[in-house]
Order: structure tokens, then C-alpha cells, then sequence
């Protein structure tokens, strides 16, 4: 697949050809979420409800009130109410299905992967919940987000919650690995996760900078910063599942690092759609990452190559935290002006292509295989 012109995207021309493939490989993704939904991997991760005997239910060793009458409502409600609030709104889940697809290709089957896809999806829209509260976002996934119906403190505590419970169900609890399976990834799952929050930390203190002469981050900077965050989730996967399935250590890292990377290129795309993506336009969503004040690579790129007074009125326009659609406008018309939309683009394009060349070679020759080139074009080229 060539460059994408994002001019031509809004402008309507030529929307068709460019996302035809997408169309496509929207059936293959429902296909393998199918498959994946017949084994509860959700549920078996993260139960809906919970009932009396629920330190047995959860797989707690210690019952420290034995005999009690547990209130499980209150916890249904505000523990396991908030995330299964957001898991039912829908959403991609290209994460747990990336999983099912490395399964696939190398000749596994999905038991050895439901729990690892189910740690995955519960897990992520945890950190959506966290992220949400931290960016002062209003909407996820069409509907006022997680903490404006149940609060900061519940959604706070629910997205906590659903960081660790997933490792007792899916991991500590599960019969199917051995001992040493489950202490690798125990250590894998830790690194990732204290990853998670470094890339967080980068994100969140970087659009939090009052003065644009202080420190900048550059392009490397940034790249670092996405891999630790939105890489982490499908790189965590694709460890989880090529430990699951005993894959040499060469296979495994070069596995681990394509998923890295085609996560690196949604978050790209996701930053580009954020900007001129027609869904986000039409749900009121257009510009968002401006009133938060984000530094994606598309404004990184245009404060450095930006005349003096537009990057000095593009930093001023993201640090009003403005919802302001005449500001927005302003913003966006200064990136579109150093070509930085089309620069962001061309970059994760070219971030996916060279982890696929490097990862090809130790796929086997499977439909499984097609299916993973197709998600990587597809993430970065989506429309959603």
C-alpha cells in the first residue's frame, strides 16, 4: 500500500479506495473476536458479577471474614459495574484477536490463548479508565466516560482493580501452565506494566510544559514515550502468547517487537483521526488531543518546523486546554501548514513496514500470517 494523502482523505476524494481493504479485514477481525467470544475470554478474565463465595470465585487463598454475609452487590456495582460498562460499549479489540493470530500462526490452539487475550482486553480498557480521568476527558466510545457516571473514586479503584485480578484468573489460577510458565510471565507482565506508567508519566508531564523554551521533546523522545504506552498492551500480548506456546526466544522477540510497533503505528493514526477523521468529526470529538494540550508527533513535528510566530501561537492554542472550535481550527491549520499530518503518516508507515520485513521471515506460511499483514495495514490506514 502507498503514502496516504490525508488532504485528499478530508476533502472526500478517492475515501473509498483507500479504506476498500479496511472493509475487508473488518470481517477477519470480527471473525477471530467470534471465535474468541465463544470462549468467554472475557468473562473467564473478569466475571461480570460476583457471588457470596467470592474469594473462591477470585481465586483469594486467604478469606479473612469466613462465615461473613458478604455484600457483593456494592462490589458488582462499583468494582465490576464500571469496566464491564466501558467492555460494552464495543470497542476494536485488535489486541486480544493479534493474540488469537499468533496463536493461529504458529499451529496453536485457542485454549492456549483465551486467558492471555482476556488479560489483555481487561486489562487495556483499565487503562482507559485511568487515562480518561487523567486527561479530563468527557466522552469513550460515544458515551460520557467511565468516571462522570461513576466518579473518580470508583472509576479510579475499578481500573486499579482491573490491572490485577486478570493475573489471578489468567495466569496464578490457570491449570493449563506449568510453574515456570507462570513465573515468566509474572516477570513479563510486571515489566510491562511498570512501562505502561513510564510512557504515562512522559505523556502526561509533556502537555503539562508551561514554556516551549524550556524542553521540547524531539522525535526520538516522543517514539520512546509511545512505545512504552500504547506498545506495551499488544507487546505484553504477543509475550504472553509466544510464552504460552513455547516459542524460541529469536521467534519471540521478534514477535513481541512487530507488535510493539504496529501499536506505535495506531497510536500515530489514532493522534491523525484525532485531527481529521470524519467519525471523530461527526461525534464532536474533532481535536480533542488539542484541547488536552497533547504533544503527538504530528505537533512535535510542527513546533520544530513551524516560523517563530506559528510555533509560538501553536503552543499557546495547546496550552488553553480550549474547547473552543475556532482554536481547534487555528491548530489544526498550523500542522496542516509544516505538512505534519502527511509527516506523521508517512512515519508510522514506514515504522510498520521495516518490523514486518523483520518478523516475516519466522511466520510460517499460514492464512493466519495474511491476516497479520492485513492488521498491520489496517491499523494505520483505519478511519475509526
Amino acid at each position: 500500500m502507498g503514502i496516504i494523502n490525508y488532504d485528499l482523505m478530508r476533502s472526500g476524494f478517492g475515501l473509498k479506495r483507500f479504506f476498500s481493504s479496511s472493509n475487508s479485514f473488518d470481517s477477519v477481525l470480527k471473525s477471530y473476536l467470534n471465535r474468541l467470544e465463544a470462549e468467554k475470554f472475557l468473562e473467564r478474565a473478569f466475571p461480570r458479577e460476583i457471588a457470596s463465595g467470592y474469594p473462591e470465585q477470585l481465586g483469594l487463598v486467604m478469606n479473612f471474614t469466613p462465615g461473613a454475609r458478604a455484600d457483593v452487590t456494592s462490589l458488582n456495582r462499583g468494582v465490576f459495574g464500571p469496566i464491564w460498562d466501558l467492555l460494552d460499549r464495543g470497542g476494536k479489540r485488535w489486541r486480544p484477536v493479534l493474540c488469537l493470530m499468533i496463536t493461529d500462526a504458529f499451529g496453536g490452539k485457542i485454549s492456549d490463548v483465551a486467558a492471555v487475550a482476556g488479560l489483555c482486553e481487561i486489562v487495556h480498557n483499565g487503562t482507559l479508565v485511568i487515562d480518561d480521568i487523567q486527561d479530563s476527558s468527557k466522552f469513550r466510545r460515544g458515551k460520557p466516560c467511565v468516571h462522570h457516571i461513576y466518579g473518580i473514586d470508583l472509576g479510579t479503584n475499578a481500573s486499579n482493580f482491573a490491572y490485577f485480578l486478570p493475573v489471578q484468573t489468567c495466569i496464578l489460577q490457570n491449570p493449563q501452565f506449568t510453574a515456570a510458565q507462570k513465573s515468566a510471565m509474572l516477570n513479563a507482565y510486571f515489566e510491562e506494566m511498570i512501562s505502561v506508567h513510564l510512557g504515562q508519566g512522559w505523556d502526561i508531564y509533556w502537555h503539562n510544559l508551561k514554556e516551549i523554551d524550556s524542553f521540547l521533546p524531539n522525535e526520538e523522545n516522543y517514539l520512546q514515550m509511545v512505545s512504552h504506552k500504547t506498545g506495551v498492551l499488544p507487546r505484553l500480548g504477543a509475550r504472553l502468547t509466544g510464552m504460552a506456546l513455547g516459542l524460541p526466544n529469536d521467534t519471540l522477540n521478534k514477535v513481541t517487537r512487530f507488535a510493539q510497533n504496529i501499536g506505535v503505528g495506531f497510536q500515530i493514526q489514532d493522534d491523525i483521526l484525532n485531527l481529521v477523521g470524519e467519525d471523530f468529526s461527526t461525534k464532536g470529538f474533532l481535536g480533542e488531543d488539542i484541547h488536552e494540550g497533547k504533544l503527538s508527533l504530528i505537533a512535535l513535528h510542527s513546533l520544530r518546523n513551524a516560523n517563530e510566530k506559528d510555533r509560538r501561537r501553536l503552543f499557546e492554542i495547546l496550552r488553553m486546554r480550549t474547547e473552543d472550535q475556532k482554536f481547534i481550527k487555528e491548530a489544526i491549520d498550523l500542522m496542516k501548514k509544516t505538512n505534519s499530518i502527511q509527516y506523521a503518516a508517512d512515519r508510522a508507515r514506514v515504522i510498520v513496514e521495516e518490523t514486518w520485513r523483520d518478523v516475516e521471515g519466522v511466520l510460517p506460511e499460514t492464512e493466519a500470517k495474511k491476516h497479520l499483514a492485513m492488521m498491520k495495514d489496517y491499523l494505520i490506514v483505519r478511519k475509526v
